[in-house]
């Protein structure tokens, strides 16, 4: 017979055997979670407190180029770029002092000396209450910063021509507010150019003149198309002539969506251009006034009749020149040149203008030859005006050059906002894919949390079979050691339940039956699953909510737990004998609830991050912080799915309120944004 206890054949006892499954259970769900981690899209690693890299995974190595024993004797300081360094050392002694740092940006320095910046977030983990070692996890955001920069120094670009270029220039949007404007258009009305945007031309112009400028802009909105307009003002007390090109401004569907003015003042060019014209009638009043040579020729080019400044050009006297041939005495030929105008006008039987560069005198001339005709309709004469153009070549080829940089420089401001217009498409393109991606990632999250739900559980149910002791005996070390596991698997699984909750409603899969619910009898609910838990605890909850209480329009299970999680909430951060309360009010067309503790409440700076999934506050010291930094998250979403919005008022020590609406049940429900605040 064996004796007590005694194994036959050296078999294991069923005990072993089973904690040997245990274990290749563990090690199996250690493994999926290292696979996991290394093939992450993201930069992950762990460095211990002397700076030195505990584990970085395959995406961490490939990004910066190194191999696995090159990380090995490396530091976290190695591979910062010294830029960076200040602040990364400030956020690494706040992490391996408990703190969890979200939003770090940093630059990283890869192998071969390429900048990559990153951001993320990181945290440490603890052991015997010393720092073990820091995790952080970053994303490489380097072509999003190139694409920044490039689009900051676009912008700058167009900002400095704009400011530079000699023309007077505006930019208005479709309903004739200023949006911007050079300084030389700001100079004329005598206000620095920020003044000037957000006001009209009502502002700054007399209303007839501002009026005009009203129904111009209306005209060049409502056809699409470019316009050149003249305009005379008197400003000073003197009249000046300024031309306008106003170019419709269209977005990338067509349509317009505001005006660019570019203008010049051409007061001096038209009275250049009145003194001309004054000057030929005075030619037709007074022949020999004229500043200009007329000469009157016949039609076999005999000079008739010479004015004095014709020959005060030729240096001769009237007796030297009438009766000769008008090609011998001014062009120094046997015959009239192919482009003498007298010669052109006897064939058109027209008047025949041309400009010409005289060698003789070394001026430009504007030569116009008008025919003189009988009463049968021939040539007997023709009236040569000679005109020295010179001065007025000059100007035009100014013009013309000061009009091709003009035209130079709408280009390329053209061109620059064409960019510009491709860079803002290319940057919704990235914003579509980062929210597919952001899809993608709850997809992945939801799928993942049924799969870890599965051994999680299993090693829950085993865990707490050996803590009862049914496969046998266990000593108080084992014990304790299995009391560990049983409650870290617990708050494993709680956190995966939230994040699935969580990722179903980020990917549409979570279904709302929205109908008129009694509030009172959801706030009742609550209350009775909350009562163990409060009398722990020894708080109150007191309920304040006017009798016969309206309807609302909800899902009754979503709203239920959103009030659930506040009230949950709000125990934990309430100290044993503290009081809760909820209030639920009429605001309008909403209802208003209310979940009020007098706990540890919520510092101002940590208020607007605490419904971001994964945050934890700072609590009070001596305070343990509970919960997986995804309940608040979850009821945020929850809350905008039934349609209403979620805040919270809290003083730090004192307590805090946090509330949410929903909508009252009517028959047309209100919209989220009005009286939503």
């Amino acid at each position: 017979m064996p004796k007590k206890g005694e194994v036959l054949n050296n078999a294991p006892s069923p005990a072993i055997t089973e904690r040997k499954r245990m274990e290749e259970t563990l090690q199996e769900s250690e493994e999926w979670y290292r696979d996991l981690l290394e093939n992450a899209n993201d930069l992950i690693q762990s460095v211990v407190p002397d700076g030195h890299f505990h584990y970085v995974n395959k995406t961490w190595r490939k990004v910066l180029g190194y191999s696995e024993e090159e990380v090995a004797n490396l530091t976290l300081w190695d591979i910062i770029h010294p830029d960076s360094i200040p602040h990364c050392r400030e956020f690494f002694q706040k992490v391996i002092s408990g703190e969890t740092v979200n939003d770090i940006e940093a630059v990283f320095v890869a192998k071969d000396g390429r900048l990559v910046t990153v951001e993320g977030s990181a945290n440490c983990r603890f052991k015997g209450g010393e720092p073990l070692a820091t995790r952080g996890i970053f994303r490489d955001i380097t072509e999003r910063k190139q694409t920044e920069e490039a689009l900051r120094k676009s912008e700058e670009k167009y900002r400095v021509l704009l400011t530079n270029l000699p023309q007077k220039i505006f930019h208005k949007d479709r309903d004739s507010i200023y949006v911007a404007c050079n300084d030389n258009y700001a100079r004329d009305l005598k206000i620095n150019a920020d003044e000037i945007i957000g006001k009209k031309d009502y502002d700054f112009f007399p209303k007839e003149l501002a009026e005009k400028y009203r129904a111009d802009d209306r005209r060049i909105v409502e056809s699409g198309r470019t316009e050149e307009i003249e305009e005379r003002y008197v400003q000073n007390g003197q009249e000046q002539i300024v031309h306008t090109v106003k170019t419709p401004i269209k977005d990338e569907n067509g349509n317009v969506i505001g005006i660019l003015g570019i203008f010049s003042d051409i007061t001096e060019r038209k009275q250049a251009q009145e003194a001309l014209r004054k000057a030929e009638e005075d030619w037709r009043n007074s022949f020999n006034s004229l500043e200009d040579v007329m000469i009157i020729i016949d039609k076999d080019y005999n000079i008739e009749n010479i004015n004095d400044c014709g020959l005060a050009l030729l240096e001769k006297s009237r007796e030297e020149v009438i009766g000769r041939k008008c090609y011998q005495v001014i062009d120094d030929r046997d015959s009239p040149p192919e482009e003498c105008p007298c010669k052109l006008a006897l064939k058109t039987k027209q008047v025949e203008s041309v400009d010409l560069y005289e060698e003789r005198f070394g001026k430009y001339f504007s030569i116009k030859s008008s025919p003189i005709f009988d009463e049968k309709g021939e040539i007997v004469k023709f009236v040569d005006l000679r005109r020295d153009i010179t001065e007025r070549k000059r100007v035009e080829r100014e013009l013309q050059e000061k009009n091709e940089q003009l035209d130079a420089q709408n280009e390329e401001l053209q061109s620059q906002s064409e960019e510009l217009m491709s860079q803002q498409q290319e940057l919704m393109e990235k914003t579509r894919e980062v929210e597919k991606a952001n899809r993608l990632k709850s997809d992945f999250l939801a799928n993942m949390s049924h799969e870890l739900r599965t051994p999680l559980n299993v090693i829950i149910g085993f865990s707490e079979l050996m803590t009862d002791e049914v496969p046998g005996k266990i000593n108080k070390e084992q014990r304790q050691c299995l009391s560990d596991v049983l409650n870290s698997s617990k708050h494993l699984l709680n956190l995966i339940n939230d994040v699935l909750d969580l990722s179903k409603i980020e990917s549409g899969k979570v279904e709302l039956k929205l109908e008129n619910v009694t509030l009172t009898e959801i706030i009742e609910s609550v209350t009775r699953t909350m009562v163990p838990i409060l009398r722990l605890r020894k708080q109150s909850l007191d309920i304040e909510i006017e009798e016969r209480f309206p309807l609302v329009y909800a899902d009754e299970g979503k709203l239920g737990q959103v009030l659930l999680n506040l009230v949950d909430n709000a125990t934990k951060f309430t100290p044993d004998g503290g009081k809760l309360k909820i209030e639920a009010a009429r605001d309008g067309d909403w209802c208003q609830v209310s979940v009020i503790d007098n706990g540890t409440g919520i510092k101002k700076e940590d208020q607007e991050r605490i419904f971001e999934p994964f945050t934890q506050i700072d609590v009070l010291p001596g305070e343990n912080r509970e919960g997986t930094g995804l309940g608040l998250a979850l009821t945020k979403q929850l809350v905008e799915m039934c349609g209403g919005k979620i805040w919270v008022e809290s003083e730090y020590e004192k307590g805090s309120r946090f509330i949410f609406t929903v909508p009252l049940a009517t028959n047309g429900q209100p919209n989220p944004e009005e009286g939503n605040k």
